[in-house]
C-alpha cells in the first residue's frame, strides 16, 4: 500500500448518525449550525466531550445538497474549523464561497492526498490533514430558510 493511499472510515449520513439528524433530506434551517467532529465519530455522545471511542479521521469531505435557496440576499457558506486547545477559541480552516442563490452540490475537501484547488460557491479542496479538534458547519448570514441535506466521508 503505498504511503498516499488512505484508508475510508465510513460514510455518515443523518439517518444512521445522531450528529447529523437535523440535516436529513429536505430539512429547512434558518441559522448557523455546527457539529463537533467527536460527535460525528462517536454518536453515542453527542456532547463533543472525548469518551475514547470512535477512530482518529485525518481527511474529510463534506457534501451539503442544497434544494431551495433563502430570500436570495442571506447567504450559506460550509466551513471547517479547528479550535485551539489554549483558548478554546474556534478558527476556519477551510470554506466555500457564500452561497446566496445557488442550487445543488456545495462540497468541501480536506485530505493530504489530493491537489488543493481554489474556494468556489460548489466547493473547495485544501491540501491538509483534519486536526484533533474540529467541527464543520454551515454559516448563515441572516435568518431566510435554506432547504439543504448534509453528508459526510471520512479517511484515516
Amino acid at each position: 500500500m503505498s504511503l498516499n493511499n488512505q484508508i475510508f472510515i465510513g460514510d455518515y449520513v443523518p439517518a444512521t448518525n445522531k450528529a447529523l439528524t437535523a440535516f436529513g433530506i429536505g430539512s429547512t434551517h434558518t441559522a448557523t449550525a455546527y457539529v463537533n467532529g467527536i460527535d460525528l465519530l462517536d454518536p453515542l455522545r453527542g456532547d463533543g466531550v472525548r469518551s475514547g471511542v470512535g477512530p482518529e479521521a485525518s481527511g474529510i469531505i463534506i457534501y451539503l445538497s442544497l434544494t431551495a435557496v433563502g430570500n436570495g440576499t442571506d447567504t450559506i457558506q460550509l466551513v471547517l474549523q479547528e479550535q485551539d486547545p489554549t483558548s478554546l477559541t474556534w478558527a476556519t480552516i477551510a470554506a466555500t464561497l457564500v452561497n446566496p442563490t445557488t442550487l445543488g452540490l456545495m462540497k468541501l475537501k480536506l485530505k493530504d492526498a489530493i491537489a488543493a484547488a481554489a474556494a468556489t460557491v460548489t466547493g473547495v479542496a485544501v491540501q491538509d490533514k483534519l486536526p484533533r479538534t474540529w467541527r464543520f458547519g454551515v454559516v448563515h448570514s441572516g435568518v431566510s430558510s435554506f432547504t439543504y441535506s448534509i453528508g459526510v466521508t471520512l479517511y484515516a
